[in-house]
């Protein structure tokens, strides 16, 4: 019985929107893929379910379940290799590149749809992105966070 109530529990702990809702968020909102990739134009990326589990080496994995990023505003990125196969049947990455500007890191609560900053960072680093998961950049929801 104690072993039930605690999963009741469990399931009903404040997260972050998972990879599929944001992007249905970002459809909703009426935000636009990035079809045509140009340097150092402002791109959201959605962060893949893969990158957002409580596994060891999940670089979110210190976050708490409701500040886990959803989506990265990346604001000034440098380039976009060629696609290379990511290791998954069927998952195709490219790696685009951010040469030490800034990125925002927003958590999006399912219920209320709001965006949250939950950490700002000034990085050089290679994200490895699904095509499908680059969008427009879109200020008004997701704006440069605070210095």
């Amino acid at each position: 019985m104690e072993l039930e109530s605690r999963r009741g529990h469990e399931s009903q702990e404040k997260r972050s929107m998972n990879e599929q809702e944001t992007k249905l968020f970002l459809e909703s909102k009426g935000i636009k893929p990035l079809l045509e990739w140009q340097p150092n134009q402002p791109a959201l990326y959605v962060f893949e379910d893969l990158y957002r589990g409580d596994d060891t080496l999940m670089p979110f994995k210190n976050f708490p379940p409701d500040r886990r990023p959803s989506i990265a505003r990346i604001d000034d990125p440098t380039s976009l290799r060629d696609a290379r196969y990511g290791g998954i049947p069927g998952r195709v990455i490219r790696d685009l590149e951010n040469e030490g500007t800034r990125v925002d890191l927003y958590a999006i609560d399912p219920e209320t749809q709001q965006p949250v900053l939950a950490v700002s960072e000034y990085k050089i680093k290679l994200y490895q992105v699904k095509m499908e998961n680059l969008f427009e950049s879109a200020d008004e929801l997701f704006p440069r966070g605070r210095k």
